[in-house]
């Protein structure tokens, strides 16, 4: 069937119902997707209500998608079948069941359409109600439908209008100057005539152009005076921080309140027992630090927000202590809505749909992985990423899969996302590039045979699970060519492998290395973390002083500089390579391996990595402890943390937290906080 306007036969035709509109428009074509923007509802029901009439009378199937809030555009009908879906579920969710909807109907049927920014109230971005047509718009196109869709053109960003525009293949403004009402098509796909794109009057049933400069001048004049009562043309999800910012300037509790919950619900989480932490530990001014920080839009993902969260419990709770021993952070967020654009702009959508249904949940997840490591991103996001990468300089720099999902009560994923390092040096347009790749890679590894597995035991297969990121400068010092912090560990605020029966497994344990904390968080064959109850931390589970050396870290996690990759080093080489690694406040010298190195020429002295002068120092411990007590009473659940150590020169430790989560398979334990280590601060609820 031919889809080229001027020489469509009739059988490719088809009228609006308003036989003046369609010598305006020259008809529409099946294929066409038909946006109309409007700023009253009822300009479209006036032009939604014949369309109808003229596609029941052709004997076409008519299917209304009911999601908007507004009243119904389509009264019951027996010739028109209605679909309601619920937008609240989510982007992915949403578009995926209408997806499957116009599957389910097939060839030829007719759409009519809620008004489009209805579904800001649901996902809060139009970024996402753009991406949502540019998903759509073809696969209707594809299969010779007709679809009209709505929207207000005030409520959507320049960004979102245009890429609809650039998508659909008919566009009509309708302009309301009090009792003159005007039509005017912005865009008709193959169609051309010397009037078409003028404004047009309606007369008696015609639509006759305004062909008088003049009156069109006047027309516009007025439109722009009405404009300036209006806000900017900026995206939803801008004016909502922009209301944060008012509601912390504006002495009203209850909307302080009211807001607070809005940016909750749909920047933090959706697990009810992260979004009650959030409430207690996330102030509307911590929202919009996480917003000053962020690319794109959307969730900040559970790794994120399990970081967040914890500082600010132990901010808020021990401010004496951890205003002091623990470091500032600026991380970076990649919203969840960024996957989505990501996928959306690379035509991985079709892809993703033929994934998500039964059969083809494992089949089709190889060739979706490929499509995400070759992807290209959007623009805007690509030019938000120049500027990260400014703020950063040359730190190196780890990308951290941060899902919807990860790090919360019940599905920790631990392990089965990828975390990146980028060495991060060179020319710009070469770090550039490896920060694209690092992004590729976590957004890949979300089809993983581990990760589909992991989520299809749990019932998961099924759920929106869209892949933000936290981005973080690898906290660390330069050592010549290498890159590495002082130390790093995983700590557990329950020590379920207690070797000895006078260990109080609430006290609590800690695995600690040297160099980045990828040993501590992997268990490496051959190579050992410091395992330390941090009840008895001078009490190690050897018999002798033979096994302590042997079952010790010999080889150490860095970033080369100059190779530009993660490597891993024997102690004995670094300690060769670089003078200034802080060893004395580590280690320990191995007397009798030194006399033996220094009898064959070797290098000296040997030391090991015994973590013993961290503990003499006496700090480390207690902190250690502090911090886990007081996150697992903030929590009311035990915690699993990822942090690392930045030693001053009397070896006194300031903590960096990398990563809080709940611990798994733990009963929540009753406490407070403020029972541990100090004092308890004001609450931080917005």
């Amino acid at each position: 069937m031919s889809r080229n306007g001027g020489n469509s036969q009739d059988s490719n035709r088809v009228s609006t119902g308003l036989p003046g509109l369609d010598d305006v428009l020259d008809g529409l074509r099946i294929g066409d997707n038909v946006v109309w923007r409007v700023n009253d509802l009822d300009d479209y029901r006036r032009f939604v209500t014949p369309f109808i009439e003229s596609a029941a009378s052709a004997g076409r199937r008519i299917i209304y998608l009911r999601f908007g809030q507004h009243p119904p555009l389509v009264p019951a009908n027996t010739n028109i079948h209605t679909e309601n879906v619920d937008a609240l579920d989510g982007f992915e969710a949403f578009t995926g069941r209408v997806w499957r909807l116009i599957e389910e109907h097939g060839r030829g049927a007719f759409y009519v359409c809620d008004y489009l920014s209805d579904l800001l109230n649901a996902w809060v971005t139009d970024a996402m109600v753009g991406n949502f047509f540019r998903v759509v718009c073809p696969f209707l196109f594809e299969l010779d439908t007709v679809a009209w869709f709505a929207l207000y053109p005030d409520r959507h960003s320049r960004t979102t209008l245009d890429r609809i525009r650039q998508t659909t293949q008919v566009m009509v403004d309708v302009h309301r100057l009090e009792d003159d009402v005007q039509v005017q098509p912005i865009k008709a796909w193959c169609r051309q005539s010397p009037t078409m794109f003028l404004p047009h009057r309606e007369r008696d049933g015609r639509f006759l152009p305004v062909s008088d400069s003049s009156d069109a001048t006047r027309l516009q004049a007025g439109l722009e005076v009405a404009q300036l009562h209006r806000q900017p043309l900026l995206d939803y999800w801008d004016r909502l921080f922009m209301q944060v910012t008012s509601a912390m300037q504006d002495d009203d509790q209850e909307q302080a309140a009211a807001i607070h919950e809005r940016v909750l619900n749909v920047l933090i989480s959706r697990d009810s027992r992260i979004l009650d932490l959030a409430r207690n530990y996330l102030n509307l001014e911590d929202l919009l630090a996480i917003r000053a920080r962020m690319i794109g839009s959307g969730y900040i993902g559970g790794k994120a927000a399990g970081m967040l969260i914890a500082r600010s419990i132990l901010l808020t709770n021990q401010p004496a202590i951890w205003q002091e021993s623990l470091e500032p952070h600026d991380s970076r967020y990649l919203g969840s809505d960024a996957y989505y654009a990501f996928l959306v702009h690379n035509g991985l959508w079709p892809a993703i749909m033929r994934q998500r249904a039964p059969e083809g949940y494992f089949s089709e997840a190889a060739t979706l992985r490929q499509g995400l490591l070759e992807g290209e991103f959007p623009p805007e996001i690509r030019s938000e990423l120049e500027r990260l990468l400014d703020h950063y300089g040359q730190y190196p720099i780890l990308v951290r899969s941060s899902s919807l999902q990860e790090d919360g009560f019940g599905n920790a994923f631990a392990g089965k996302y990828d975390s990146v390092f980028v060495i991060n040096q060179g020319a710009p347009e070469h770090r550039l590039d490896a920060l694209e790749d690092a992004i590729r890679q976590v957004y890949a590894s979300t089809m993983s045979d581990d990760a589909l597995v992991y989520r299809k035991q749990r019932g998961l297969d099924q759920r929106e699970e869209p892949m933000a990121l936290l981005i973080q400068r690898v906290n660390g010092r330069f050592h010549g060519r290498y890159y590495l912090p002082d130390a790093a560990g995983v700590g557990v605020s329950r020590n379920t492998f207690a070797w000895d029966t006078d260990m109080d497994p609430a006290a609590g344990m800690v695995r600690l290395v040297m160099g980045l904390g990828t040993r501590a968080v992997d268990r490496i064959e051959g190579d050992h973390a410091c395992v330390m109850a941090l009840d008895y931390p001078h009490r190690q589970p050897f018999r002798n002083q033979d096994e302590s050396y042997k079952y010790s870290q010999h080889l150490l996690d860095v970033l080369d500089l100059r190779e530009g990759d993660l490597t891993t080093l024997p102690l004995s080489q670094l300690t060769k390579e670089v003078s200034d690694l802080p060893l004395g406040h580590l280690g320990e010298i191995d007397q009798p391996a030194s006399r033996r190195a220094r009898e064959l020429n070797l290098p000296t002295p040997v030391w090991r990595l015994t973590f013993q002068p961290l503990v003499r120092n006496g700090l480390f411990v207690d902190r250690l402890s502090c911090l886990l007590k007081t996150l697992e009473a903030g929590y009311n659940h035990p915690v699993d943390v990822e942090f690392t150590l930045h030693l001053n020169s009397a070896g006194e430790p300031a903590f960096n937290l990398v990563q809080c989560r709940p611990l798994g398979h733990q009963q929540p334990r009753a406490g407070r906080a403020s029972s541990f280590c100090g004092h308890r601060g004001r609450g931080r609820a917005g």
